[in-house]
Formats: C-alpha cells, sequence, structure tokens
C-alpha cells in the first residue's frame, strides 16, 4: 500500500488511515481480482442482481392495537464518491440529477461531495519538504522533475498547510475532475474521465513514491492496488446519501439518467430506506430519533469488517455489521477455490460493495436515541430472547446480461421473496387517554402559563403506564417527567405520613396543635398557607388538610434512618430504569439530618428532589397496598398471531397492607372535606370513589425560578454559546417580581367508579403557573381529574359519557366524537 512502501522509503509520508496501514481486506481483495477480471474477453459477461427492502422493523401498538409508530419506506439516491469520481463528470452529473430530482444544484453539488469543505477537499496526509516540491512541481508541468514537465499546470490543485503548519494537497474537484480540466490537459482525456483518474493518481504516486511507485505498463495487480489506494487517500468517502427520501414517481426518470451515463451499482444506485410514521401522532413519551453521523458510521464499518479480516470477533452488536462481515470471511475463504474467469466480475462487485452495505445499514436506519422507542429497540435487540422472530426482507433477483460490444444491457427476473410479517411490540399505553391527557395539558398551559406542565395515569394494581406527557414554555432537554427534578412539597407528605404508622410513633386520631398560622419548631418557624386549618388537629386531619406544622411534629417522631430507608425502598434518589433514557435519579439528602431543618423540611416535601415518574412510582406503592413496582410501558411482543407477554416485575414489599389501607381512608377524606375538595368531593364526582393529596411547593430564595432558568438556557442555545460561572450567578441572583413568585403546583388522585373496575393513579405537576393561581387543588387539580374521568370511562374523548335510555338502544353520538373513537390521530397536533 502506499502509506506503507513511503515510510519503508523514508520519504516522511505517513500512512493515509488505517484503510491504508493495516490493509483491509476490502482494497487488497478487490486489487486481487482485479487484475485477472480486467483480462476478461468474454463477448457477454453475466451478471446476477439481488434487490433487497431494509429488513421488516418493529410496529408499535398501544393496549388495544391501535398503531402507534410504524415504518414506512423510503427512497435515497446514494453513492460512492471515490468510485463515482473516478469514472464520471461531477458537475455534468449533478446538473442532470438536479433537474430530474427538482433539487437545488449547488446543494446536491455539496452532498455528493462530502469529504470537500467550500468545494475544496485538503488530504489528511502531511507532506515533508522535498514530496511536497515534488508534487507542486507535477501539478505545474505534469513531472515531478521541474525540467522534465510535458503538459500544463492542474488548474483546482495546490500544495496548501493544514493547521498545524504541514504540508497538504488540497484540491478542488469539481475544477479538477470537469470536462474543461481534462480537455486542457490533452484530448486524449476529453471524454475519458476514467483515464484522467487514472493519470492522476500514476502521477502522485511518483511523487510520492519515487523509483518505487508502479508505472503503467508495469504489473497490473500492484498497479491497480496503487491508484485505489492514491484515490482512497484523494477522497476517502465511499459511501453517503446525496438525497435521503425523494418521490417514487421521479425514480424512473433517475434510472434513466443513470443508466444512459452507464453508472455502475457499486457507484450510485437508488437504495430502498425506512422512515418512522406516527398514525395517531407524535408523542413526546415516544422520544428523539436520529441518524449516525456518516463519517461515524463508515468508521464503524470498517473496524466491523477489519476485525473479522484479522480473524477477531465483531467489536459491535450491530447486526448488519457482524453480517457484513460474516459475508467477507466468507468470501475471502472462497476466493482461492474461484477458477471460472467469468465468476471474477461478480466477486468484485461484491467486495467493493460490501463496506458501502454495511455502512449503509448504519445510515439509512434512523436510530431512537430516547424514548419508547429506544425501550422496545433495545427489547428487541436481545437476540437470545427474541432471535426466533423472523425477519425476512421482501426483494427478487434477476439477471443482467449486458454484451460489450454493444453495450446495452438486458434483465431477467429469476425470482423473489415475501417479507415476513413485522414484529408488533404491544404498549401499556391508552392512545385515547393519551390525547386527551396531551388537550388537557394545553388548555393548563393556556390558562395558567407555566414553565412546564406534566401528567401521568397509572393502572394501580399493576403499575402499567397508561399515559404520560408533558408540555413546556421553553425548549427542553431529554423527556421532563423523566429528566425534571422538582420538590415534590405536600404531596410528599403521604410518604412521611406513611413512614409515621408503620413505624408504630403515629395513630390517625393522635392529635396536635398546630398554631394559628405559623408554628415555632424549635429555633424556626413553620409557616402555613392562606386559610389552613388551625388548633388542635387529629394525625389523619393533618394530612387530608395538608398542614405543615402537624406534618413536621409527625416527622419529628420518626428516626431519620427509618424515613431515609422506607423512602430509599420506594427508590427515590435512584433513577428508574425505564429504557426510555435520558434519566435523572432526584436528590435525598445524606443521613444525619439535623432535627429543626432537613428533617423538618423533608416532613412537608423539601429538601428533597424527584421526578414525576420516580414520584407516580412511590405514591402508587403507597396507595396499592404497600408494594412497589416499576412503572411499567410494555407488555408483549407479537408476530403471526402468536403473544409473547412480557414478565412482571416482582412487588417489593415496603408497607403493611394496614398502613396502605390508613393512608387511602386519610387522602378520601382530603378529597371529601380537605385541600382536594375543591375538584373531588363527592359532590364533584358522585360516580366516583377517589383519595387526593395536593401541592403548593414555594421554592427558597437559592433556587432559580424555572421560567428565568429555561429562558436563560433558551437564549444560550439561541446564540450557540454556553453559560460561565460569572453568568450563572448573576442567574442566580436576578431579583423575583413580587408577580412571578415560584411555585410548583402538584395533585395526585387515584380512585375508581361506584360499580367497580380499575382503579387509576393521576399525578399532575404544574411547575410555576403564572395565571393569578397558585395552589395545587386550582392549578393541577381540574385537569388531574380529567384525567381521571377519562381513563375511568366516565368521560370519552373529554365529553360526558350519555347511558343509553333504553336497554339495547345506545347513546347518540355526534360525528366528531364518533371520529374520535375511531380515528385518534383525526385531530392530534392541531
Amino acid at each position: 500500500m502506499i502509506g506503507e512502501r513511503a515510510l519503508e522509503s523514508n520519504s516522511g509520508v505517513r500512512p493515509v488511515s488505517a484503510f491504508l496501514a493495516v490493509g483491509v481486506v476490502l482494497a487488497a481483495v478487490a486489487a486481487a481480482v482485479a487484475g485477472t477480471a480486467f483480462g476478461v474477453d468474454d463477448s457477454v459477461r453475466r451478471w446476477e442482481q439481488d434487490e433487497q427492502d431494509p429488513s421488516p422493523a418493529y410496529t408499535i401498538t398501544d393496549r388495544d392495537q391501535r398503531p402507534v409508530a410504524l415504518f414506512v419506506q423510503r427512497l435515497d439516491l446514494v453513492l460512492s464518491p471515490n468510485a463515482m469520481w473516478q469514472a464520471h463528470t461531477p458537475e455534468r452529473v449533478a446538473m442532470e440529477l438536479a433537474t430530474v430530482l427538482g433539487r437545488d444544484f449547488h446543494e446536491l453539488a455539496v452532498a455528493m461531495m462530502p469529504d470537500a469543505t467550500g468545494g475544496v477537499i485538503r488530504t489528511s496526509l502531511p507532506l515533508e519538504t522535498s514530496v511536497a516540491a515534488r508534487i507542486a512541481t507535477w501539478i505545474q508541468t505534469g513531472s515531478p522533475v521541474a525540467d522534465e514537465g510535458v503538459r500544463g499546470p492542474i488548474r483546482g490543485m495546490w500544495i496548501g498547510r493544514d493547521e498545524r503548519g504541514a504540508y497538504v494537497l488540497c484540491w478542488q474537484p469539481y475544477t479538477v475532475l470537469s470536462a474543461d480540466s481534462r480537455v486542457e490537459q490533452g484530448e486524449d482525456f476529453g471524454e475519458k474521465p476514467r483515464k484522467w483518474a487514472r493519470h492522476i493518481a500514476d502521477g502522485l504516486a511518483l511523487c510520492l513514491l519515487g523509483a518505487d511507485a508502479v508505472k503503467p505498463g508495469g504489473d497490473e495487480v500492484a498497479l491497480e492496488e496503487q491508484r485505489s489506494a492514491v484515490w482512497s487517500w484523494l477522497m476517502p468517502t465511499t459511501y453517503t446519501v446525496a438525497v435521503r427520501g425523494f418521490e417514487a414517481a421521479r425514480a424512473p426518470q433517475l434510472i434513466e439518467v443513470l443508466s444512459r451515463e452507464k453508472v455502475a451499482h457499486h457507484q450510485m444506485r437508488i437504495e430502498r430506506g425506512r422512515d418512522r410514521e406516527y398514525p395517531a401522532g407524535r408523542f413526546p413519551f415516544l422520544g428523539l430519533w436520529g441518524y449516525v453521523d456518516e463519517p461515524l458510521a463508515r468508521r464503524a464499518a470498517d473496524r466491523a469488517l477489519e476485525l473479522v479480516a484479522q480473524g477477531k470477533p465483531s467489536a459491535t452488536a450491530n447486526a448488519a455489521l457482524i453480517d457484513a462481515s460474516k459475508e467477507l470471511s466468507t468470501l475471502v475463504a472462497a476466493l482461492g477455490e474461484v477458477e471460472d474467469e467469468g465468476e471474477y466480475e461478480a466477486v468484485i462487485a461484491q467486495v467493493h460493495d460490501l463496506r458501502g452495505r454495511a455502512t449503509w445499514e448504519l445510515l439509512a436506519q434512523p436510530l431512537p436515541l430516547s424514548g419508547l422507542e429506544r425501550a422496545c429497540d433495545s427489547l428487541l435487540a436481545d437476540e437470545s430472547r427474541w432471535g426466533f422472530l423472523e425477519e425476512q426482507s421482501s426483494g427478487y433477483r434477476f439477471l443482467r446480461h449486458r454484451s460489450v460490444r454493444a453495450g446495452e444491457s438486458r434483465s431477467y427476473f429469476l425470482e423473489s421473496d415475501a417479507p415476513s410479517e413485522s414484529p408488533r411490540v404491544v404498549t401499556t399505553f391508552d392512545l385515547m387517554l393519551q390525547r386527551q391527557v396531551g388537550i388537557a395539558l394545553d388548555e393548563l398551559m393556556q390558562t395558567h402559563k407555566p414553565a412546564l406542565a406534566m401528567a401521568v395515569a397509572l393502572d394501580l394494581e399493576s403499575g402499567d403506564v397508561l399515559a404520560v406527557d408533558s408540555r413546556s414554555s421553553y425548549p427542553m432537554l431529554g423527556f421532563p417527567p423523566l429528566y425534571h427534578e422538582f420538590t415534590p412539597g405536600s404531596t410528599f407528605k403521604v410518604n412521611v405520613m406513611a413512614c409515621a404508622l408503620e413505624s408504630g410513633a403515629v395513630r390517625p386520631d393522635d392529635t396536635f396543635n398546630v398554631g394559628d398560622g405559623t408554628y415555632l419548631f424549635g429555633r424556626r418557624r413553620i409557616r402555613e398557607a392562606e386559610s389552613s386549618k388551625t388548633g388542635t388537629l387529629t394525625a389523619a386531619q393533618c394530612l387530608a388538610h395538608s398542614v405543615n406544622s402537624g406534618l413536621v411534629q409527625i416527622g419529628d417522631k420518626v428516626d431519620d434512618d427509618f424515613l431515609h430507608q422506607k423512602f430509599r425502598a420506594l427508590h427515590y434518589s435512584e433513577a428508574p430504569k425505564s429504557g426510555f433514557g435520558g434519566e435523572r435519579p432526584g436528590y435525598l439528602p445524606k443521613l444525619p439530618w439535623k432535627r429543626e431543618w432537613t428533617h423538618a423540611s423533608i416532613s412537608f416535601g423539601h429538601e428533597l428532589k424527584v421526578t414525576l415518574w420516580q414520584h407516580a412510582a412511590g405514591l402508587a406503592a403507597i396507595v396499592r397496598g404497600g408494594h412497589w413496582l416499576p412503572l411499567r410501558t410494555l407488555e408483549a411482543v407479537e408476530q403471526y398471531g402468536e403473544r409473547f407477554t412480557l414478565p412482571r416485575a416482582r412487588p417489593e414489599p415496603v408497607f403493611a397492607a394496614s398502613t396502605s389501607e390508613t393512608i387511602r381512608a386519610m387522602m378520601r377524606s382530603g378529597a371529601r372535606e380537605g385541600t382536594g375538595a375543591a375538584v373531588a368531593s363527592n359532590e364533584k364526582l358522585p360516580t366516583l370513589s377517589v383519595g387526593t393529596k395536593t401541592g403548593t411547593a414555594q421554592k427558597v430564595g437559592t433556587e432559580v425560578c424555572l421560567h428565568h432558568e429555561l429562558e436563560h438556557q433558551a437564549s444560550h442555545w439561541k446564540a450557540g454559546t454556553k453559560c460561565a460561572r460569572e453568568c450563572r450567578l448573576e442567574l442566580v441572583n436576578k431579583p423575583r417580581e413580587k408577580h412571578t413568585n415560584c411555585y410548583t403546583s402538584s395533585m395526585c388522585i387515584w380512585g375508581r367508579r361506584n360499580g367497580g373496575g380499575r382503579e387509576v393513579l393521576v399525578l399532575v405537576v404544574v411547575e410555576e403557573p403564572r395565571g393569578g393561581q397558585k395552589y395545587g387543588s386550582r392549578v393541577a387539580g381540574p385537569t388531574a381529574v380529567r384525567i381521571l374521568k377519562e381513563a375511568l370511562g366516565e368521560t370519552r374523548n373529554g365529553r360526558p359519557v350519555v347511558e343509553a335510555i333504553s336497554a339495547g338502544f345506545a347513546p347518540a353520538l355526534d360525528a366528531r366524537s364518533e371520529r374520535g373513537l375511531e380515528q385518534p390521530w383525526a385531530e392530534v397536533g392541531r
């Protein structure tokens, strides 16, 4: 290889890349086969072509088989710049393709030349002064020696310097490879771009290697290997997507252009890719998708193939690369047995195409970066568990006969393959409910103008997530229900009361003097919300009416290590491992806790941080019967009518069933006559049996208001800057106007219909409302109740369900309601 020889000759030229230095089998095999194949003199060559769609990808459905996400086919125009531009004129091809595809010429030209920046390719090979001087002379005269010049200068090629000051070769491919440049160098190059590309490679090899260079007329195998190495240095990219997704109606014209220009399959072709589509709408919980960066994909493919060529196992779990690596091993092993000259053409095509196909599998398929789809992808990636699922792609095979003399080709169909059925991942989500949660949050944002609003609805018994969503007034990283940490406030009093009951330190009818709006606890003054209960209250009343001083006294009766142990058993201060990615663990202070400060603050839900996902799981455990379960989103995998139900996690006992039942009774009291009564009393919800706990947490002076925080981040993102230490201090010290006092308003409600049925828990958290209200019951309460009623079937698409007037006669539904029942996608995104 050129890099190795240059080192041996002490020319100072370092290896171009790992591809050259290691001598990856791809180039070596292609060159070895090429030497014989170029000598084939058959009048007819046979090509067996194989057209394949991408393997069927999984579909995601909700619990009732409604489609959540599925793949649809996409057409891409892909090419190997390295192979394509050695044989064709870039500007001419770009003009024709831009016309056919209806694309901007300049944008397409840039996409087809990924190694160039600003139209210039700077080679990665640093050159010693003597080598750079020989190349500069060759560029000007056609010979490395000044007095032996045979041609005029090559426009668009020169010796420059890299960022470290080393000499490098710079060239403009659209100029150097143009028809005008070829004519300037001689009529024999005019209509022969391949001959011109070989001339460039031969000249540069002579400059780089001197006497060691293989000259035209010498060993043809070594000469082709040398040319391949030089072009790998000049234009490293062997695979890129020039146009990702174009209209199928343009494909016939595109094929006609490629055929007229005699473009080979390995140079440029139409590939079938796929994109994700969401029939029911693009819900935030689905997460983000992205594409692998092309240089990264090429490096990954090269590394996987290189390891197999060295007899080592593949270092990547990507199935496509593993398959390509196995195919490479088989191909290399079979080379020694190839005897028929007619087979060499096919071998050349296979080897040349192999690296591109391995890279293609990484580039063409969007990869889930976060969310539900990331969880599904991780689930199905376990081949030891799901290897029996069929993934047969559709495709067909045909023979292409081409007459060398006539220059014409014909295709003959051989056979086709039908695709296997796409596996379906069945989730726990209810799309109809999910849609209503989104609508409810949209209306909450409009009414209360918060920085952030989040909601989750669970099947209480199983921990199955029925719906989860969020809305923000500013751009945010990640999925807020898993990523955003907040102070839980009074909703955490449920946890403290459960610990007090479990430890035996408190009974429901124990009484406490809670003062008259303020309470002196040691040296600390505990303040209450406006209109809070005063005087002497029972423990049950303290929770139902959310009295801070009462919970401080109750929490004070429980050792901090007992509280800490139970909170940890509920998995607070621990990332939930949902599979969605982008999770935060929250924060729970380390022991010991100062009695008047940390211990007291935690007793009414301050000095700790939780996420919506984490807190919903903790509250559900207490209300469920005392055993904790992780929130669950994946139910089963299906294919060909068979259902493989995923195992459920084992319940983890944290509290006794009697403790849970007592807490439920206290929360029912909170709904009937406590802080939840404004939205969940018997008069408000006569057909439901519910329990509630509200929360209103005012942020302390050292906390940055979320409105200010997110607005600040958004300004940095827009400007492309980062927040420095001084910038952060300015944000922390920013004064708070009276009308923008910062509160976290929340409400937890659970219940079922009086006639029975499933029990559902809903948690709504609203960060910093600016609509004039701040209390959890007034800000988060109406939304939480609305979601619960929809989940329990009290409403359908947000409208009350009317019972049948007479047996056998269903109530009439208007057109909009009926459409919502059967077509949940009809109004999503409006």
